[in-house]
């Protein structure tokens, strides 16, 4: 190249704005332009002649992952992202080799990402949130043991799949040396990790359960104990088959670069103020819209259709106003495919600036299927059939955890002794965010509504299912099943079916926790009505058979007397037995009808009722005060029936008092009679079931019924002493107002 070819080429490397810098085979840099003299704060005396990691890092020995020595061991381009002045560059660093393939120099150039990084960033965080919904790391990790003969002692997913295992349990059983496809090899790498400690990024051939092979990258590290005896190695695997594939492709092309033109893969053009193009370097052809002889000399509008070359020819003259670097994007058609690129314009003479183009269509796609990714878990999220809350439990999980160290050991009592806790644990949730269904389920009208009435909808009917949460953090469980009782906004009682999940990749913190919520109000519902009906029919049964039992047992004597006497009266007392029993099994049908309709109670009066019954008892001498209605139903006069048999039966009364009273929507009935009374002894007994007593006792089938049916009104039943002799039942029901 002649001296005014060097002193133009001269004159654009220093135009250049990002950082270059020319480094000799030994690390020393030989050149660089003004934009990293600018960066690094130094004069080209205090640069030229230094080591670049010095310069660069600021460091006297090797930066981990610096890729001038990797460019320097591969031959090829090599790249390095990191932070400098609070910006993000991305270092190229490209090998110059001469014909004999020998290394001249290297080309390092830094180019200004910030502003892709932030946004990368941003919509990485965002990502984040919902693709851990459904994914895993994919990248193998494992824990063995050492020696040639090591096992493993642990694994994930990733690497079971990797090597095409069915399970872990499979996996663990294998030797470690039987997946390397050399076992030799095996006894390399323990001889290196015993060593040095440690192992990076070292390819091996390794081998499948079903013995296909493949190329692995592995990073390990030698675990020690105390005394400093290895333990075992902790380590990653990943598979590089395809990507070695591709690299040695790419090497392959690179090899035919020998200049520093020819080194770089972004494309570089001059272009004055009215858009036309003055000089391509020739670099990468193939983000060339259309061939070098066809664009040179010619202006933007010659090439392009007019919206492009508008958008270009705007940003390459804002480039020239400002005097500053701009960057823009903008996608090409080239041989039938969409290239995206990113262009960095700057300014070189008053008149003109320089294109670099960076081909991005890739980073382009994964920034595109990330975009996607977002919103496809986000739809899901929202639109899910299922209350779902995203919680952080880290607080609570940091707070359960001082309390195991002060040395509770039954938390469950201690939760239910401490109830402050609870709440305290309670308030230390930090909701992330809420579904529509969740909205929904508690009638709320946006999220805000919802969030900030968190102690509305967690009642104390919750108190009992977040004790049990909190026990399951303790016992470090990711996975909870219950139900409890929420409140809605609207006041209304829901019982919901509750579902704890930690999400994966957060158990060491609880910071992410996903909560599903399932309605089931009408079931728990349906299941008490099923319950109280089984009840009703198991007391029913009770009731019928009791009532004509006794009955029959009338029959039966008369039958006798009739037999020995021949008392046509006892023919008469017979018949209305059987009259009695027929309008008790009548009674039983349409009892059970209204268990079946499922109907209310109906109001009756007592007075009224107590008059149709003591019709039968003409023995007795009845006296009725007052008057009432009460809420029940057919079994009602079962109950009274039963307490003048008894009275009759087992205290020989002769006179029953019956006093009807109200007090505070109850309604008091004093059943009196003057019989021989009940021994203090056996008062507490006489309602369970099963329960007789002395001669004329049977098996306390029908006391038990009276206080059964009465407890389902809603009411109670206890007995006392009359004055001066027999019996007091207390009997108080709901009253009818």
């Amino acid at each position: 190249m002649n001296s005014n070819r060097s002193l133009e080429w001269n004159y654009v490397f220093n135009s250049i704005k990002d950082p270059v810098i020319l480094i000799g085979p030994n690390g020393i840099i030989k050149n660089c332009n003004t934009a990293f003299l600018k960066l690094v704060d130094k004069s080209e005396t205090q640069v030229f002649g230094y080591d670049c990691s010095k310069i660069v890092h600021g460091k006297t020995s090797r930066v981990k992952n610096c890729p001038f020595f990797r460019s320097k061991k591969s031959k090829k381009r090599e790249s390095f992202t990191f932070k400098k002045k609070g910006k993000w560059f991305n270092v190229d660093v490209d090998p110059v080799l001469d014909d004999g393939n020998k290394i001249l120099g290297f080309v390092h150039i830094m180019s200004d990402i910030t502003e892709h990084m932030k946004a990368d960033i941003s919509l990485q965080e965002s990502e984040e949130k919902f693709r851990t919904l459904a994914e895993n790391i994919n990248v193998g990790i494992y824990r063995n043991t050492v020696g040639t003969k090591g096992k493993f002692i642990e694994a994930n997913p990733a690497i079971v799949r990797m090597f095409g295992f069915k399970n872990k349990k499979e996996f663990l059983a294998y030797n470690v040396s039987e997946l390397y496809l050399h076992p030799k090899e095996r006894n390399k790498f323990n001889k290196e990790m015993l060593k040095k400690g440690f192992v990076k990024n070292e390819e091996l051939q390794l081998k499948k359960a079903d013995g296909t092979t493949f190329l692995g990258s592995i990073s390990a590290e030698a675990i020690k104990d105390k005394n400093g005896n290895v333990k075992f190695y902790d380590g990653i695997i990943e598979d590089i088959t395809e990507r070695k594939k591709a690299e040695t492709t790419l090497l392959e092309s690179e090899n035919n670069l020998r200049t520093l033109f020819r080194a770089m893969t972004d494309i570089v053009i001059e272009i004055d103020y009215d858009g036309r193009y003055i000089n391509i370097a020739p670099t990468s052809p193939k983000l060339l819209y259309k061939p070098y002889a066809d664009i040179i000399g010619k202006k933007l509008h010659e090439i392009f259709p007019k919206q492009k070359a508008d958008m270009f020819l705007e940003s390459y003259r804002k480039c020239l106003k400002e005097n500053k670097t701009i960057t823009i994007e903008y996608s090409l058609i080239i041989n039938n495919k969409t290239i995206w690129v990113e262009g960095r314009i700057t300014p070189k003479t008053k008149n003109s600036v320089l294109l670099i183009a960076h081909d991005m269509t890739e980073r382009k796609h994964a920034t595109v299927a990330l975009q996607e990714s977002e919103k496809r878990f986000k739809y899901l999220f929202d639109q899910s059939p299922v209350s779902i809350w995203e919680e952080d439990f880290s607080k609570v999980h940091k707070y359960l955890n001082s309390l195991k160290k002060k040395g509770i050991e039954n938390f469950k009592e201690y939760f239910e002794n401490h109830l402050d806790e609870v709440k305290k644990c309670s308030e230390m949730v930090h909701v992330l965010d809420i579904n529509e269904m969740t909205i929904k389920l508690f009638n709320a009208k946006n999220k805000k509504e919802l969030i900030t009435n968190l102690n509305t909808i967690f009642t104390k009917e919750s108190l009992a299912s977040f004790i049990e949460q909190l026990i399951a953090i303790i016992k470090n469980e990711t996975r909870f099943k219950g139900e409890c009782i929420n409140r809605t906004i609207d006041g209304k009682l829901i019982n919901v079916s509750l579902e704890f999940n930690v999400v994966p990749g957060y158990e060491k913190d609880y910071s992410r926790v996903l909560i599903s919520l399932i309605d089931i109000t009408e079931k728990k519902k349906a299941e008490e009505d099923l319950r109280n009906d089984r009840e009703r029919l198991k007391m029913l049964n009770k009731i019928i058979q009791h009532d004509i039992s006794n009955d029959f047992i009338v029959i039966q004597s008369a039958i006798n007397i009739f037999r020995r006497s021949s008392d046509v009266g006892m023919i008469d007392e017979i018949e209305k037995r059987v009259v009695k029993s027929l309008k008790t099994i009548d009674s039983y049908r349409k009892y059970e009808s209204f268990i079946d309709s499922n109907q209310d109670l109906d109001e009756i009066e007592i007075a009224e009722l107590f008059e149709d019954l003591i019709v039968e008892f003409t023995s007795i001498k009845f006296n009725i005060e007052g008057k009432c209605k009460v809420f029940a139903d057919e079994a009602l006069s079962s109950i009274f029936t039963n307490l003048i048999i008894n009275s009759i039966k087992h205290g020989n009364a002769s006179q029953i008092d019956i006093k009807i009273s109200s007090h505070e929507n109850m309604c008091k009935i004093m059943f009196m009679d003057n019989g021989m009374g009940i021994p203090d002894k056996i008062k507490f007994k006489i309602f369970q079931e099963g329960f007789f007593y002395g001669k004329s006792g049977n098996t306390g089938i029908g006391l038990h019924i009276v206080k059964k049916t009465v407890e389902r009104y809603g009411g109670y039943i206890y007995a006392e002493d009359n004055k001066p002799k027999g019996t007091v039942f207390v009997i108080s029901l709901r009253q009818a107002l």
